[in-house]
């Protein structure tokens, strides 16, 4: 009996020792099963909190990169309406404010404000000076005015040759004026050799995109 009591008992010690060992090696593996489940988490967080700076900083550089011109078409979109509203002193003050940071229509517009004299002196030479600025960025109205100024004289010499460069660079945009106008260059031969042909190419542009004078001079 006591033999059989003590082998029952080294049994019950070799179980539970058994148990232990796998209790054992059970926890140890859910302990490194949660620490990798962990990591995972923390590196997500990590990945996650990274895309979010990048995000960030896209916005930041972008904003700070499309803010002057923000700033500087708000003070364009601000003289317009000043404008509009016969405010012409204060329009002037906007349209400077742009115009001195490059943006063309405020150049342009500068220019015809000097030109006809609303919020500042008339000014012939002002307004050469601001739709040359203008101009030399593309605009089509400021070459077209450049040329005008140049044809009569006003603010510059009378330089026929000077109103044929600039209106043919507003009119190989399409403005109808200044396709007219450079038709009638050809045709009176004024800073070109007359050239009735050329003459009738450019009515004709301007013809079609319905100037009156363009369709009678045709």
């Amino acid at each position: 009996c006591t033999c059989r009591h003590t082998q029952r008992r080294n049994k019950q010690i070799n179980y539970t020792n058994k148990y232990d060992t796998l209790y054992k090696i059970e926890r140890s593996c859910l302990s490194q099963e949660l620490d990798t489940v962990i990591k995972k988490k923390s590196n997500k967080n990590k990945v996650l909190v990274i895309i979010l700076a990048f995000i960030a900083t896209v916005i930041v550089i972008n904003a700070i990169r499309f803010l002057p011109e923000y700033i500087i078409e708000t003070r364009y979109n601000s003289a317009v309406e000043l404008q509009n509203n016969k405010n012409y002193t204060e329009a002037v003050k906007w349209y400077r404010k742009a115009a001195e940071q490059g943006h063309a229509s405020a150049q342009y517009n500068l220019g015809v404000c000097y030109k006809k004299g609303q919020g500042v002196p008339q000014d012939y030479a002002e307004a050469v000076k601001w739709y040359r600025k203008a101009a030399e960025q593309g605009d089509a109205d400021a070459q077209y005015n450049l040329g005008l100024c140049y044809a009569n004289g006003q603010g510059v010499p009378q330089n026929y040759a000077e109103t044929v460069k600039w209106c043919r660079k507003a009119a190989d945009q399409g403005d109808a004026v200044a396709q007219f106008y450079v038709g009638l260059c050809y045709a009176n031969g004024q800073g070109v050799p007359p050239n009735y042909t050329e003459a009738a190419k450019w009515f004709r542009k301007a013809a079609e995109q319905g100037h009156a004078d363009a369709q009678y001079g045709l």
